[in-house]
């Protein structure tokens, strides 16, 4: 994240009371943007893969190819972080399909009968086993939003930068999961109300992420703000993450698991151009 210090001596975010227009806030669009150690405020000669440069125009597949781009740079902990939480989501599954088919052998048998006080047990069972894949869940898409702000900023990210447990992860937690429950809500009334509230509010981790200090209801009002006022390039970028998604679910678990970073780089930097700030690029 970036400070106050660093955002005023690079007039990072003027003007933002003005809306989400285009106009550049950069005097001199080819100089980079960056502390120095990473980037460096003056203009350098030549690209520097991992060097934040001055915001660019709105571009949905530009920011999937940059997200790839990205996440190759620095694919080991990136990888390996997708790998972990899928190992932790799936292994407390493990037990429990055990007992149940346990079950299952000896009530066909008959040498056991669930009752009443099993039937409750294992829907107990089944709800803890929810909420931890739930809240595991949660837990990596907050780090994995945070981790592409840094990388976004020029910073590499570490293994375990991606297994944090902070305040601002857990706004981001909060955040993802009063945006699910609204989805779900919407979709009970006939699918169309929660698919349109998931487009509307689709930016909220990312403003969330991008400021862990703004309230859910604030960060959901600038996302309905961006989304209407940026309908075309949003829609966009989420065909565009669908159709990926899509294609590396015909390669199992592997496909998923190479692709799934690149969704929250590609979320950021675009966030980034529709909003005029600067961001890495590779």
């Amino acid at each position: 994240m970036t400070t106050p210090e660093w955002n005023n001596s690079h007039n990072y975010g003027q003007g933002s009371e003005q809306g989400y227009g285009y106009q550049n806030q950069n005097p001199n669009p080819g100089a980079p943007y960056g502390q120095p150690g990473y980037a460096g405020a003056g203009p350098q000669a030549g690209f520097q893969p991992g060097t934040v440069y001055a915001p660019t125009p709105p571009d949905a597949p530009g920011a999937v190819g940059q997200g790839f781009k990205g996440y190759f740079q620095n694919f080991g902990p990136w990888f390996g972080a997708a790998v972990v939480y899928l190992v932790l989501q799936f292994v407390p599954m493990i037990p429990f399909t055990f007992v149940i088919a346990l079950s299952g052998i000896l009530e066909a048998e008959g040498t056991a009968s669930p009752g009443p006080i099993g039937a409750t047990a294992a829907f107990i069972s089944l709800l803890l086993l929810g909420a931890c894949v739930f809240l595991v869940g949660l837990w990596m898409y907050a780090n994995f939003y945070h981790g592409a702000v840094e990388e976004a900023n020029g910073q590499r990210v570490s293994f375990r930068g991606l297994f944090r447990f902070d305040g601002g992860r857990v706004g981001t937690m909060v955040t993802l999961a009063a945006y699910g429950i609204l989805v779900w809500l919407g979709c009970l009334l006939f699918i169309i109300p929660g698919l349109i509230i998931a487009f509307l509010l689709c930016w909220v981790a990312v403003i969330k992420a991008e400021d862990p200090s703004k309230g859910i209801g604030e960060a959901m009002a600038e996302s309905y703000r961006l989304s209407t006022q940026n309908i075309g390039t949003t829609l966009l970028l989420v065909v565009l993450l669908v159709l990926l998604q899509l294609a590396a679910s015909l390669i199992p678990i592997v496909g998923s698991l190479v692709v799934l970073p690149v969704l929250y780089f590609a979320w950021v930097l675009a966030y980034r151009c529709l909003t005029r700030r600067p961001a890495a690029r590779w």
